[in-house]
């Protein structure tokens, strides 16, 4: 990289005149001019990937209470129901959400399903409503789980969000009825998979998320 001077000739009009190559201070300065002093974090088990524009974290399997206002007969209900393992993709333009089994951290070859909610569409976004959530940075994890568990779960996006017996509501009220403290992974209902695979997995997530970042 070069920088770039303006002169005059001898008509005194601008011309550009030979650049000389920065060095590599001044190309450190320029950087941290453009983005800002950030300061470093630690990041947490629950961070999978960060960049400046997607963080993906997990959210481990756990009892949560869970506000639910949905058509009739389920309407209006809440209280504690266990979740699956959570991947979450939070990007300045949106959320998504996807479904892991089991309790260990997600790795890249880690099979991805459909989040089992109501107000997420099959490809994992969520309708968030009027619903805010901070900047997309590990520092703000927390803030962003809550912002999620703690809204209201209304209508289902679509027909394959689960695969249960009467389907997403149903499923739901029996959690709530039955005082569980295991999410039943066998409900989960598997991702499209791409590129010819058999399962859509944590790698996939990851080039497809980099891809709108």
């Amino acid at each position: 990289m070069k920088t770039v001077s303006v002169g005059q000739n001898s008509d005194n009009a601008p011309v550009i005149l030979p650049g000389s190559a920065l060095t590599q201070e001044e190309l450190a300065s320029a950087y941290q001019a453009l983005l800002g002093k950030t300061p470093l974090q630690m990041l947490d088990n629950r961070t999978l990937a960060f960049n400046v524009s997607t963080l993906v974290f997990w959210s481990e399997p756990q009892v949560r209470t869970t506000y639910f206002d949905c058509p009739e007969p389920m309407g209006k209900r809440s209280g504690p129901v266990p979740h699956p393992g959570l991947v979450f993709v939070w990007q300045d333009h949106g959320l998504s959400v996807f479904a892991v089994k089991g309790r260990k951290r997600p790795s890249l070859n880690t099979p991805l399903f459909k989040a089992p909610y109501m107000n997420v569409y099959a490809g994992g976004s969520i309708c968030m409503g009027n619903v805010k959530v901070p900047k997309p940075e590990p520092g703000n994890i927390s803030a962003c789980e809550a912002a999620f568990f703690q809204s209201r779960f209304t209508h289902a996006n679509h027909a394959t969000q689960v695969q249960y017996p009467g389907g997403i509501y149903t499923l739901w009220v029996d959690l709530l009825a039955s005082k569980a403290n295991r999410f039943p992974e066998q409900a989960l209902a598997p991702m499209e998979p791409v590129h010819g695979k058999q399962q859509f997995t944590m790698a996939d997530l990851l080039s497809k998320a980099g891809d709108l970042s």
